[in-house]
Formats: structure tokens, sequence, C-alpha cells
């Protein structure tokens, strides 16, 4: 069951084409869904089970009919800006693609120096490690590198001389992770996103949140939507259908 069957068709030229094809109208706008969302006894909740697809969920859900899975986007805000929650194994991969790099974290006020920006090379006085700064959060302390190897807790500098090197310098707290497992930000024991001060890096009784963690609470926030209950979803696609086709 196509989303657009009965769906007007409209001419349209596609590209430099010299001829309009006929093509279902998709700016047409159907709000019988969003009319029924105050309806409560229409809907239940459900929880997306791992790795589930929207036609495998149609089918749990509508006595395995697959082609319903269209109106979970239709209903759930969320899947249409963010799209369908995806395996743990996925957002691992998805995280270290998006954050490939290294992470120091420092106490040092970076920001006063002429390097540690964007583009600049770094070495690791100790570890020997070099690479190109990436980016850098003067909120957290941190600056992201792009290198082949991670950096010890050590002297870090920056530049291309010596006499740069000398004045460019920071020191790191721990040892680098990844960019993936660094820290995205803190929450107080409310839950609540919370500033630190860089220059003490004092978390006491905070909890921090990585990057991958964020990945994983937004995916599995995905996985709680709202569906038309199964007694109801025949009436309510059937008047869709009318209304769409008008």
């Amino acid at each position: 069951m196509s989303l657009f069957r009965n769906t007007r068709t409209v001419a349209y030229r596609f590209g430099d084409e010299q001829s309009f094809s006929l093509f279902p109208n998709i700016t047409s706008y159907v709000d019988l869904l969003d009319q029924l969302k105050d309806q409560v006894t229409l809907y239940e909740k459900v929880t997306i089970q791992e790795g589930e697809r929207p036609d495998q969920l149609s089918a749990r859900l509508y006595r395995g009919n697959p082609t319903y899975h269209w109106t979970f986007f239709l209903v759930n805000d969320h899947l249409r800006e963010q799209g369908w929650p995806v395996s743990e194994t996925a957002i691992r991969e998805l995280a270290t693609k998006r954050y490939p790099h290294w992470t120091v974290t420092t106490k040092t006020n970076f920001s006063v120096f002429s390097k540690f920006l964007p583009g600049d090379p770094v070495e690791g006085l100790t570890s020997g490690s070099t690479g190109v700064v990436v980016e850098r959060n003067l909120d957290l302390g941190q600056i992201v590198i792009q290198s082949a190897d991670n950096f010890n807790a050590e002297i870090i500098v920056s530049g291309t001389t010596a006499e740069e090197k000398n004045i460019n310098r920071i020191t790191t707290v721990a040892d680098s992770p990844r960019q993936y497992n660094a820290v995205h930000h803190y929450k107080n024991s409310d839950g609540v996103i919370v500033d630190i001060d860089p220059f003490t890096q004092n978390t006491s009784g905070l909890t921090p949140v990585t990057y991958l963690d964020r990945l994983m609470e937004t995916n599995a926030d995905l996985k709680h939507i709202t569906v038309i209950k199964p007694k109801n979803i025949n009436s309510v696609v059937t008047e869709y259908y009318k209304k769409l086709a008008q």
C-alpha cells in the first residue's frame, strides 16, 4: 500500500526534460492525523524492538499486515525529523565514523595562545604523537586532534618553530580518549545539563555523558512511539485516503 495511492497527479517537468510527466502531487498535505492527535482513545504507546523495521512492526501490530508502516511517521514527529531507530551496533559504527579523532582535556587557558586553533599542528612531548587541531571546546577545556596516535597525560605544544612551541603549550589532565568516548556534557543529580569550570575541571557529583552516550540516548528515545490502535487502523487509513484524493 503506497502512501500516495489515490493521490492526484500533476504535470511535472524533471530537470532539463522538454516534456512533462504525470507525477503524484507530493506537496499535498493531509492534516487528518494531526486533527486526531488529541483523540487519545485512537492511539497507544509501543516500543520498537531492537533491529525491528517499520514493516515488521506494522506486521506485528496489525495482524501480519506490513503496509501500514507509513502511519508511524505521520503520527510521530520525532520519527519524521530524526528517522527510524537503528541497532546498537549501527550506532557504534556511526559514532566511530562521525567522531573519529582524539580529544585532550586541559585546565590550561589555551584561548589566550596564538596557536591551538583549527588547522594548527600539535605534538605530545612524552608520547611523541603528532596531529592537527580539528576543533576546540573552551567550555570543557577540550581540544580535538586528528592524529594516527593518542596522547598521554602530558605537555602538548603547538607551532612550527621552537619559539612558538615554547609559548604555546598545555598540560593535559589524562590520556586522550577517542572523540566518541570524550565528554559531550555533564548532568547533575536531577539529570539537568550543567556547566563546569574548565580551569579546575571539578566534576564532583556530576555525570559525564559522552558523544556515544548521547547517540545511544537519542536512539533509545526514538524507540518509544505512538501508534494507531489495531481496532482503529482501517477506519483511520480509509478516511486518510479519502482526504488525500480530494
